[in-house]
């Protein structure tokens, strides 16, 4: 009796963790008075149902404070439930936690479409109907935003009859185009709004150049929809008109499909046959255009295959990356003419190429240059760098380096007079440091550095020369300014 009472609890636990509060209910209720787990199943089940019970209204209550927009009220029954034992009310937590940063976005588009709609314009209108149709429909903001896009999307349908009314037809479907599907409309309303669905749909065979099943599928659809204007609607002339465009429209589109397909094997026999059906399309064809553009892609395709092989063996041959190797690598790439589809990138390829000739022929320079500026002796770098001619591959590279020689040099040079200058400074000889400095020319690697020193120095001799006049001030003796003067010399 107790193994099979705690089989059967354990089956009841395993149900509450699935969220079945009722079969785990039923199933521990199966446990009779005299098993010795009897007071454990029925705790159990008080908890659970207690648990459900805190659950189910923790959630309640944080539904009503998101229909009445008390954020802070409902996020705070978020921590109440993630502490409930059972998993169902663990991921409701989670679930509210997202439901709430919903809500709040939902109440914002609904905040902002009104705004705009309060503009009482048709633009307006259209952007406060675009946005309300974002709105969450599971969201509480819903109910409301669905009555005022009804109120907004009439308001703009009645602009649009008018406009319709007054010959404006293009603008009308413009307007109408906006608004969402209503099986209530006026039959005029309807017309214009099947009329405005079929232009869109139609619209969908002009967004690539390539034929597609999808645009197909567009004017077939915009064909079926027009179909639905009756004889005696105001608009079923100007619909005959539009759909003897689209048959036509869908007749060509067929026959580029069609020659699509047999591109798309990527043979040059089956480019030349797409090529041959796509000139059946006469000038006077609504897909004219299009079927030249296929035409003249499908021939740059043909370009591709007849010179892939020209590239292909071009670079088998610059492989070995010698120069005369890649001197008769671009020699093969060379074949390629101008115009060709293939052309740039072969143009790319014989620039790299020729870029590679001219490292392979500097690098002995630079090496070279900078064997001699290890050893110290930079100036002899320096011109055997300059031997890289402007515009070749590593010029830019050995400027760098002799840049950084030159750099080099002038320290060498200027760092003896700015260490002779510090060295005066030191001495108490500003007015000397300053002459000894002021020997490194602009330009010149250490010229910021003197000039920064030289700067301090005469800031210095300054407070010197002032703390002397203070000294010698109140003194009549004219023999103590001149040995003053003489002194300040020294400085």
């Amino acid at each position: 009796m107790a193994s099979w009472s705690k089989a059967i609890l354990a089956i009841a636990n395993d149900k509450i963790n699935h969220n079945d509060l009722p079969g785990a209910v039923e199933t521990a209720s199966h446990i009779p008075p005299n098993s010795p787990i009897y007071k454990e199943a029925q705790a159990a089940i008080a908890h659970w149902q207690e648990q459900w019970q805190q659950g189910e209204t923790l959630y309640k209550m944080a539904q009503e404070a998101l229909q009445n927009q008390y954020w802070d009220r409902a996020a705070e029954q978020v921590p109440a439930l993630a502490q409930l034992e059972n998993p169902y009310w663990q991921q409701r937590a989670d679930q509210l936690t997202s439901q709430i940063l919903s809500e709040k976005q939902a109440r914002t588009q609904l905040v902002e479409a009104r705004n705009l709609a309060k503009r009482q314009n048709s633009e307006a209108l259209g952007e406060a109907i675009a946005l309300a149709q974002q709105i969450d429909p599971s969201s509480h903001a819903w109910a409301e935003a669905k009555t005022e896009l009804t109120q907004w999307s009439q308001a703009l349908l009645k602009t649009g009859i008018q406009q319709w009314q007054q010959g404006n037809l293009e603008g009308a479907i413009a307007l109408v185009q906006q608004t969402p599907p209503d099986p209530t409309l006026s039959p005029d309303a309807s017309d214009l709004v099947q009329f405005s669905h079929a232009q869109r749909l139609a619209g969908w065979s002009e967004a690539q150049w390539q034929p597609s099943f999808k645009q197909i599928w567009g004017l077939m659809q915009a064909l079926s929809t027009v179909n639905q204007i009756e004889p005696d609607s105001q608009l079923y002339r100007q619909s005959q008109t539009e759909r003897e465009v689209w048959q036509s429209q869908l007749d060509d589109l067929m026959q580029l499909q069609f020659a699509n397909l047999s591109a798309s094997l990527g043979q040059r026999f089956s480019l030349e046959s797409a090529i041959q059906q796509a000139a059946l399309i006469g000038a006077d064809r609504p897909r004219r255009v299009q079927a030249q553009t296929l035409v003249a892609h499908w021939r740059q395709e043909i370009e591709r295959i007849e010179d892939r092989p020209y590239l292909r063996r071009a670079r088998e041959l610059a492989e070995p990356d010698t120069i005369p190797t890649l001197k008769a690598a671009i020699a093969q790439a060379s074949v390629i003419q101008l115009n060709r589809a293939l052309r740039g990138e072969a143009q790319s390829a014989i620039a790299t190429w020729n870029s590679r000739i001219e490292t392979i022929e500097d690098q002995p320079f630079l090496d070279e240059a900078r064997a001699l500026a290890s050893q110290g002796k930079r100036r002899e770098a320096i011109a055997s760098a300059e031997k890289i001619r402007s515009g070749r591959a590593l010029h830019e590279e050995a400027q760098t380096a002799i840049r950084n020689w030159r750099t080099e040099i002038e320290i060498a040079e200027d760092r003896p007079i700015l260490n002779e200058a510090y060295k005066l400074a030191e001495q108490g000889s500003l007015s000397a440091a300053i002459d000894v400095a002021s020997q490194i020319g602009r330009g010149r690697a250490l010229y910021s550095e003197a000039r920064s020193t030289i700067a301090q120095w005469r800031i210095e001799r300054e407070i010197v020369w002032d703390s002397w006049e203070a000294e010698s001030a109140p003194e009549s003796d004219d023999s103590y300014y001149e040995e003053d003067y003489e002194y300040e010399e020294d400085y």
